[in-house]
């Protein structure tokens, strides 16, 4: 039978809530990327590669010669979700290629972001030798939906084209986050957007989605139905035998050895092996590959 955790129980619903959100950050690490959106705020990167014409004279003829040096920097996360800001310099003179109308991204214009690996690459033109390229992103997966539903709610307001406010009886900051929401009625019905972020106030949860992947609010209405889904099935169990684990009072980053255990009886040894093993494994499946071309 499962555990029904609240105020009174030992942990409490709370104290749970807190390991879940924790286990939730140390996988994340561990895989190397993110499951839920995650904002990388001004990650700077020194473009170190010169590209030149160079001319040089042979049997009397003159020929061009164009250096052959790679023209890409290479973010630290990945999945890419969106880059919100590009800076670098260009022709003396600092500039943002997202916001500049001058700029295009796309492989055969100014610049292309391989979003899956992480890579932007300088397709017309290159930044100024060794200087920094800055960059503003959100980085993760955005998977379809998947799991059970936790949560289904009658939409209160829309405050903007990226928010939605519910009415929750719990404190729910942070519970939501990285989650999909699912519209179940409405103009938009069967719409999936990614939680960025869910505040608490006055027993009113408020969620902000994803930028770039923004609800429109000529198709979302107050009275509007919506189902909040959880986190994909393998980060779901990773997570609770993390969260388990630390209740256990188990570090379950501690590499143990458990082959050779005491010679009292101690079943909990096979027990924590296996969950110690099971979370490897899945954390191993998970993981990001990450190879830096240049």
């Amino acid at each position: 039978m499962r555990a029904v955790y609240s105020t009174d129980t030992d942990p409490t619903l709370k104290e749970i809530n807190k390991k879940l959100i924790m286990a939730e950050t140390v996988i994340s690490r561990e895989i190397k990327t993110s499951f839920k959106p995650q904002v990388k705020r001004e990650e700077t990167m020194w473009y170190q590669y010169a590209r030149s014409d160079n001319w040089y004279i042979k049997r009397g003829t003159s020929r061009r010669f164009k250096a052959d040096t790679p023209s890409s920097v290479n973010l630290e996360q990945h999945p890419i979700i969106s880059i919100t800001s590009l800076t670098c310099i260009v022709n003396d003179a600092e500039l943002d290629l997202v916001a500049s109308s001058d700029y295009t991204e796309g492989w055969n214009d100014s610049y292309y972001i391989d979003y899956q690996n992480g890579i932007i690459f300088f397709m017309n033109f290159v930044p100024r030798y060794n200087t920094p390229v800055k960059v503003t992103y959100t980085y993760g997966y955005l998977e379809t939906k998947e799991g059970d539903v936790i949560h289904d709610a009658t939409i209160a307001s829309v405050p903007s084209e990226t928010t939605l406010t519910f009415a929750e009886s719990e404190d729910s900051t942070g519970v939501y986050d990285g989650k999909l929401i699912e519209l179940s009625s409405g103009v938009g019905t069967g719409d999936v957007y990614r939680i960025v972020s869910s505040t608490w106030a006055a027993n009113v949860t408020t969620i902000t989605v994803l930028d770039g992947y923004t609800l429109q609010t000529d198709g979302v209405l107050a009275t509007d139905t919506l189902s909040i889904y959880s986190i994909p099935a393998d980060i779901t169990e990773m997570t609770c035998l993390h969260a388990h684990l630390m209740i256990l009072g188990v570090d379950p980053t501690y590499l143990y050895t458990l082959t050779n255990p005491p010679e009292e009886f101690a079943p909990q040894y096979n027990m924590i092996d296996n969950l110690i093993n099971r979370l490897a494994m899945l954390i191993k499946n998970r993981s990001a590959e990450y190879t830096l071309l240049n």
